[in-house]
């Protein structure tokens, strides 16, 4: 039987090429509703920047896009939308073992995989079964812990793989890429503050920003403006579905 990891390998790559196929070959077909209930419009992208407001500056790495979307028609899972909370190129972090953060739409019946394989060598460098993951909403898997340690200025391909069945067509996954570059003696020790995150932001450390966020969430649950200022900064790179649905934690 194929490994999980060789799915979830195959799976993005057929599904890069496929969308790229796709783009050349016939206009761009709706997108599929994510969810049950419809999500509250979002108005950010027309809207000035905040003066609170978390603004992340990508890196000049002359980098294709590499994050890939994942989700399903046609079944009792209908509609759901799994992401990762990436930025489309290669996204940057100082930590060996940083946290990484995904979105799922709904609630599915199926195992969730987390998948770490290095680029260059295509050595897989983690799989695990996440327990406990697979309904709706922003989840964490902190590699602290794990065996998994990143080396200095080498890319991975991180990946969430919705296992629905023997059936690798049934598989719902999305992935990202990440490297992990040389801290200053400043950004030594991450600070789970939303100026830590803002300073991570500017940087361009996308990983280290949204986990100094996240956990800035978790430590402070009633503070809402942190929550706003993580939808914004999910908004900047594209991920409008989160984004929207953060927000609407907010009403």
């Amino acid at each position: 039987m194929i490994g999980y990891v060789a799915r979830t390998r195959l799976a993005v790559v057929a599904m890069t090429i496929f969308c790229g196929a796709s783009s050349l070959a016939a206009p761009q077909s709706p997108e599929p509703d994510h969810s049950q209930t419809p999500l509250p419009k979002d108005t950010t992208a027309n809207e000035a920047p905040r003066k609170d407001e978390i603004t992340y500056v990508p890196p000049d790495l002359g980098a294709p896009a590499v994050r890939v979307s994942g989700g399903t028609r046609g079944t009792a899972d209908s509609g759901s939308s799994l992401d990762v909370l990436a930025p489309n190129q290669i996204g940057l972090t100082t930590q060996e073992q940083p946290t990484l953060y995904w979105y799922i739409s709904r609630s599915v019946r199926a195992d969730i995989r987390l998948s770490i394989v290095a680029d260059t060598s295509n050595d897989t460098v983690l799989d695990v079964k996440v327990p406990g993951s697979a309904t709706a909403g922003i989840h964490a898997f902190s590699l602290k812990g794990t065996r998994a340690h990143l080396a200095l200025n080498a890319d991975y391909q991180w990946s969430i793989t919705a296992v629905r069945s023997q059936d690798p067509s049934e598989d719902i996954v999305a992935a990202g890429m990440i490297r992990r570059i040389r801290s200053s003696a400043a950004d030594r020790g991450l600070r789970a503050t939303s100026e830590a995150a803002a300073t991570y932001a500017r940087s361009g450390l996308w990983y280290d920003a949204l986990q100094a966020l996240s956990e800035a969430i978790r430590a402070r649950p009633n503070d809402l403006s942190l929550q706003d200022q993580r939808s914004a900064l999910l908004h900047q790179v594209g991920l409008a579905v989160p984004a929207a649905q953060d927000r609407s934690a907010l009403r």
